[in-house]
């Protein structure tokens, strides 16, 4: 969980950071409020979307840990699909549609591995999101700055997108094999002192 957690934001952080450029480079005369806003909104209907399936899901008895591996399958999986689609000659409509359909598919994670962390350890589940957040931001840095390496000894916009979708398949392979919804913390590990 933590491992692609950690990928899922250090990809989710460079596409943050390098999609403008992207566009910019890919599209000069496109006009920038449409690749600036446009993924970031559709984005909002399908985070409520990917809760609503998830409960819906657990509710009709599929298991927990069945239903996290199945949306973060879309967030990491699915969406990779449409970023590797970027790499190819493509119209600046379709690189739109390309980026908001992965956009709204890595807001899926919502009912993955970013609420998985309440299934396994509910009593300190804050401090664990916190470290998971943490790693991410840090695998985010690198993540972000080896892309402008990449962009610039390449200058090939396909090895970041590969390099993304090759981040969120491990993440994602990891999470698959060994991702669990089992609480963890049913022990009660406090010690009691007697005086």
């Amino acid at each position: 969980m933590v491992f692609a957690h950690m990928c899922m934001c250090s990809t989710s952080y460079t596409l943050l950071s390098w999609l403008p450029t992207y566009f910019k480079e890919s599209f000069p005369h496109a006009k920038g409020w449409v690749y600036n806003v446009i993924p970031w909104l559709a984005a909002i209907p399908s985070a409520l979307g990917g809760g609503y399936v998830s409960d819906f899901l657990i509710n009709r008895g599929y298991g927990v840990v069945t239903v996290r591996k199945i949306m973060q399958f879309f967030a990491m999986g699915v969406s990779s699909i449409f970023i590797l689609l970027l790499s190819g000659a493509v119209t600046f409509p379709s690189a739109v549609i390309f980026v908001s359909a992965a956009i709204c598919l890595y807001t899926f994670t919502s009912g993955g591995v970013s609420v998985n962390v309440q299934d396994l350890t509910p009593s300190c589940a804050g401090a664990l999101y916190g470290f998971m957040n943490m790693l991410g931001a840090f695998m985010g840095l690198v993540l972000v700055s080896l892309s402008g390496y990449l962009i610039e000894v390449t200058l090939s916009w396909a090895t970041v997108f590969s390099l993304i979708s090759l981040v969120n398949a491990t993440g994602l392979g990891i999470f698959l094999i060994f991702g669990d919804a089992q609480r963890v913390d049913l022990e009660d590990y406090r010690r009691v002192m007697v005086i």
